[in-house]
């Protein structure tokens, strides 16, 4: 990663994501937002988990799901975050949340 926002949250997050299935990783910088991306297959189902680093310091991290067609062929939002640039401990807070968001999906599959 070359954003050492993205770095950190990555250090945090990937051995979860990795263990659960989301073992794409990829990231870059798309007008003035850093933004990384961890996704996979799990149980026929693909999920992206997305982090956002804007220009005036604001952090986002959502999940989604994308079914199948043989699953209903539809979109599911998991959830999602934004911490404003004021918020001191919003990196821990955004890493936190990734996790939780980690966490709420290992339940959608286990309700499978």
């Amino acid at each position: 990663m070359l954003n050492t926002t993205m770095a950190a949250l990555s250090a945090r997050v990937h051995p979860t994501a990795t263990d659960m299935g989301l073992t794409r990783q990829r990231g870059g910088a798309a007008r003035g937002v850093w933004w990384m991306e961890m996704s996979g297959r799990i149980n026929g189902v693909w999920y992206e988990m997305r982090f956002h680093e804007h220009r005036d310091g604001r952090l986002q991290v959502g999940a989604l799901g994308y079914q199948p067609l043989t699953m209903g062929g539809r979109t599911v939002v998991i959830g999602s975050h934004e911490y404003e640039p004021e918020i001191t401990d919003r990196l821990d807070r955004l890493a936190d949340d990734a996790l939780s968001l980690l966490d709420h999906i290992r339940q959608l599959e286990s309700k499978r």
